[in-house]
């Protein structure tokens, strides 16, 4: 006759004390009465749906009106946490010892953590700041000879613009070519390792904004020159360099300043402290069979760079095939077998830095198995910190069974002396979050060095990397 007591425990556990006695008297009452008319096994399902039927915010755990004790906004309430955090502040005081090997042990670890994940970060946030990024790829060149394979992250001058020509699912193509030269304006003259040569789209392309002057139009004419804010203020100091001649190479070929940039990201696969208008070199009849410039393609929306990988031979038996038998003074027979060796194939612009391994690069790169590695002793690290701090934290508790003894006789209940343990926690934890801040601060400098990176601490911000120090 008595109803299903796993029915009364559920009901028992989530229903608010207050409103249980009422609820359960009233359910019991129902059941006793449907037994009676219906039967055992009807009742049993009915009483069920009655419990569940109880599962509704006015039932779960709700304290009566005006009797809650737990709101900010009542001065008891904030009279005891201010009680709580002045006797965990005395605690910590009374144990400087243990208080300040566990506040180390996490800063340590914190600071540990957010350094190798801001590392990580940078890492796989490179060539990412284009908009078209995920639409951007670059062209590169496989090489057979001699049982060996030779790659290149560059291609000839004619490569880019014939691809585009050949395929409508090419939006865009651009050439970089990296140079080093003297640069003088009056009597500022330095040897500028920097330096490149581009295409008039290619500050569009990479989505590099000008502060003055017009990205678009900045590299049309021949003999333009767009300059970093730094380069300007080398050169020019606060003059305005719009419109000024700077004296290029031993022959001083006067580059005239259009455009003004505030400087290449620096998670970006290539550097430059000033753009040359490629229109310059003056490039006639561009060739196919050799290697030089960095070319960029845009593919549409709905392009596949596998299909248009498949294509490139055809392009190699069109133009490349004719300069090799020219060139090498071969019979075409001869120079066809260069549509085997010759292999364009595309390589996508966030993959550069981190799966580019070939020795030809304009910059050292990355490595994708550091960045796994390190990523997973990050984790480690910080799941190390929380173990310490958390079995520092509950040997030190153990030690105080007789105060948590005389605390009970005092009066308190459970919930008050978990609350007490747990202030001290997170004030160890606020403390530990302010220590690795400062720590921090002073391990940044030394850390860019190392790793040769450009990391300021406005970064962590940005990144979202303090909230570890939170949580």
């Amino acid at each position: 006759m008595y109803p299903p007591r796993f029915a009364d425990r559920l009901l028992n556990w989530f229903c608010a004390p207050h409103l249980r006695e009422e609820v359960l008297g009233d359910l019991h009452e129902r059941y006793v009465i449907r037994v009676a008319r219906e039967g055992i096994v009807k009742a049993k399902r009915q009483y069920w749906l009655d419990v569940l039927a109880y599962v509704r915010p006015s039932i779960i755990r709700r304290q009566p009106h005006g009797t809650s004790k737990w709101t900010s906004s009542n001065p008891k309430f904030r009279d005891m946490l201010r009680n709580y955090v002045k006797i965990a502040w005395r605690n910590l005081m009374l144990n400087k010892a243990f208080t300040a090997i566990n506040m180390l042990g996490l800063a340590i670890g914190l600071t540990s953590f957010m350094l190798i994940a801001v590392f990580v970060y940078n890492e796989l946030s490179y060539d990412k700041y284009p908009v078209n990024a995920s639409n951007l790829y670059r062209v590169q060149l496989s090489v057979v000879g001699n049982g060996n394979v030779e790659v290149y992250p560059n291609v000839d001058a004619g490569v880019g613009e014939g691809i585009q020509r050949a395929f409508p699912e090419v939006k865009a193509t651009a050439r970089y070519m990296a140079v080093s030269d003297y640069i003088q304006y009056k009597d500022n003259q330095f040897k500028e390792a920097h330096l490149a040569f581009a295409d008039s789209n290619f500050l569009q392309l990479f989505s590099i904004p000008c502060i003055k002057g017009n990205a678009a139009t900045a590299l049309i004419a021949p003999n333009s020159i767009v300059i970093s804010n730094e380069f300007a203020r080398k050169y020019f100091g606060d003059e305005d360099p719009i419109g000024k001649a700077l004296a290029v190479g031993t022959q001083r070929s006067a580059f005239t300043v259009t455009g003004v940039i505030d400087k290449v990201p620096d998670n970006s696969h290539f550097h430059a402290d000033a753009f040359l208008s490629l229109a310059s070199r003056h490039i006639t009849n561009p060739t196919w069979s050799n290697i030089g410039f960095f070319t960029y393609l845009e593919l549409s929306d709905k392009a596949d760079p596998k299909k248009l990988e498949a294509k490139f031979p055809q392009l190699v038996a069109k133009y490349v095939v004719p300069e090799v038998q020219r060139d090498m003074g071969i019979s075409l027979a001869e120079a066809q077998k260069s549509v085997e060796t010759f292999r364009f194939f595309l390589q996508p612009l966030t993959d550069i830095h981190l799966y580019s391994t070939t020795k030809y690069e304009m910059e050292p790169n990355g490595d994708i198995k550091y960045v796994y590695i390190f990523s997973v002793l990050a984790l480690f690290i910080l799941l190390l910190a929380c173990i310490n701090f958390t079995n520092l934290s509950t040997a030190q508790a153990a030690k105080r069974s007789k105060e948590v003894g005389i605390r009970k006789v005092m009066g308190s209940i459970k919930n008050q002396i978990v609350f007490q343990f747990l202030t001290e926690s997170v004030l160890l934890t606020l403390l530990a979050m302010v220590c690795s801040y400062g720590l921090l601060i002073l391990s940044l400098p030394y850390f860019n060095q190392v790793a040769n990176k450009q990391i300021s601490l406005s970064f962590f911000w940005i990144t979202g990397l303090f909230l570890p120090c939170f949580w």
